[in-house]
């Protein structure tokens, strides 16, 4: 399979640079800083769903899918941040909620249990991002795919903020990616706990998806995050006031846009 997921990702990215060079307890501190600095992004991700799903709610569900992705975009560009002074605006123009999602070779390949190699591999050959950073995006599929347990995937996961942290550059690359890895985090506890819920509110009677599933939709809501990011930096200029509220909240934004049109792809296929 994508021989053996380019060998393991390159042996967990060579066992993340040997242990990232520094003493276990100085690593430890690190990882919990980078871990707190950028849980913002995850959480608000996670926030923007729980918006969308209860305007769903209330609202009489559209006849098809162009129609619920007409309702997500009017509901995400209605909304900021609790907390932040930053509305969730999106790129209409670009539409890369919708281009990421056209990535995958079929959208009907998210009905599977087992995708996130097929789903990295598909947005590696569509967006350069991805490919520049393909090493990441294997690791990320190689931790979701393996026998382990919630806890010790996410564990592993987060050791990538280790490696993103010492060995990315330029610092965009490295700020966009720390972003995806981020919402990935949150998305699967999302996803996992409420996937249920979505089902029963947009498409009552289906059953909920297996892990694999929760998984490719983590790697696509991070894809988002990372688009978007880089989207900001490219639409701001140095200096600007607000600059990286902006940038943050085009990561939110097009993470949680992105988040929803695959589960819509899922949910309506």
């Amino acid at each position: 399979m994508k021989k053996k997921a380019c060998f393991l990702a390159g042996l967990f990215l060579l066992i993340l640079c040997m242990s990232c060079s520094m003493p276990a307890e100085d690593e430890a501190l690190r990882l919990e800083e980078l871990r707190e600095r950028y849980a913002v992004i995850g959480e608000a991700h996670n926030r923007a769903l729980d918006a969308v799903l209860a305007e769903f709610a209330l609202q009489e569900a559209p006849a098809s899918k162009s129609a619920r992705r007409a309702q997500t975009d009017e509901v995400l560009n209605g909304l900021c941040v609790p907390g932040w002074d930053v509305p969730l605006t999106t790129n209409r123009e670009k539409d890369l909620a919708a281009k990421i999602i056209s990535a995958l070779r079929p959208t009907a390949r998210l009905s599977k249990t087992s995708v996130n190699a097929d789903v990295v591999e598909d947005l590696s050959d569509s967006l350069s991002i991805i490919r520049e950073h393909r090493d990441i995006f294997d690791s990320i599929s190689v931790i979701l795919d393996a026998p382990a347990g919630q806890d010790e995937k996410i564990r592993r996961l987060e050791a990538l903020y280790l490696y993103i942290d010492g060995c990315v550059m330029p610092e965009e690359d490295k700020l966009s990616l720390m972003h995806g890895l981020s919402t990935i985090l949150h998305s699967l506890a999302y996803w996992d706990e409420n996937m249920g819920t979505w089902e029963s509110t947009l498409s009552a009677g289906r059953s909920k998806p297996a892990m694999g599933i929760v998984g490719a939709i983590g790697i696509i809501d991070g894809v988002g995050a990372v688009i978007g990011t880089l989207e900001g930096f490219r639409d701001t200029k140095p200096g600007e006031d607000g600059r990286a509220m902006t940038i943050a909240g085009r990561a939110v934004g097009e993470a949680a846009k992105t988040s929803v049109y695959a589960v819509l792809a899922i949910i309506l296929l």
